[in-house]
């Protein structure tokens, strides 16, 4: 694998024993990776010219997202957000769910961690063994929180790149059909931050429990 920083120009040797004979052109398949999980180009050429001993010629790389949806799980005795001094949704007993949309994320994605927050199980049983029933199975509810701030990067100096985040308006459609996936895999309640608002969170972790959900 190369490691290489955006917009960076640089050269390949796909062959090291030089021009084939009779072999005027060469397809260069590599992995450029410009930030840990996160970025990553493909380089494809195919030169029916300038193929000259084993070099392809140089490229620039570009940025790609690799999509990994991320959602911060907190179980809660109790969760509310406000706006503006006003309660706009909360929850008791059950989850609260911080998501970070990032680029090239799909709702197939939303769809696997909807399934998967509403079966995961996290509460006591009756009789008391622990991480044996799920959200659903106590009628908990869910508060969702858009948090672009999880798609942020600390690799280069101490300001957050928040580059890999999705734009407002993809990321915002991606957070309301989490919420409507949650509700067909039948949780009950399901409440929701305001998408872009400055928020005041409150919450009282149970335990504490917190799980990172990646898909």
């Amino acid at each position: 694998m190369l490691y290489a920083s955006e917009g960076l120009t640089f050269g390949l040797r796909p062959n090291a024993l030089g021009l084939r004979t009779g072999h005027y052109g060469t397809d260069c398949r590599w992995e450029v990776k410009t930030s840990p999980g996160i970025i990553f180009s493909f380089v494809e050429l195919s030169l029916s010219t300038g193929f000259l001993f084993g070099n392809c010629l140089p490229h620039t790389v570009k940025r790609a997202y690799d999509g990994t949806m991320r959602i911060l799980l907190q179980r809660v005795r109790q969760a509310a957000v406000t706006v503006e001094g006003m309660t706009i949704g909360s929850v008791d007993r059950g989850y609260l769910l911080f998501v970070g949309v990032l680029r090239g994320d799909t709702e197939e994605q939303a769809r696997w961690l909807a399934s998967k927050i509403a079966k995961i199980r996290l509460f006591e049983g009756e009789n008391g063994k622990i991480n044996d029933r799920s959200v659903v199975d106590i009628d908990g509810g869910v508060l969702v929180v858009s948090q672009f701030t999880l798609a942020g990067t600390i690799d280069r100096g101490n300001r957050p790149d928040y580059t890999a985040a999705q734009s407002p308006q993809q990321a915002e459609a991606l957070y309301e059909r989490l919420q409507d996936f949650l509700r067909m895999e039948g949780i009950g309640r399901v409440a929701a931050g305001r998408f872009g608002a400055h928020m005041d969170v409150s919450l009282i972790n149970d335990g504490p429990v917190t799980l990172l959900l990646e898909k």
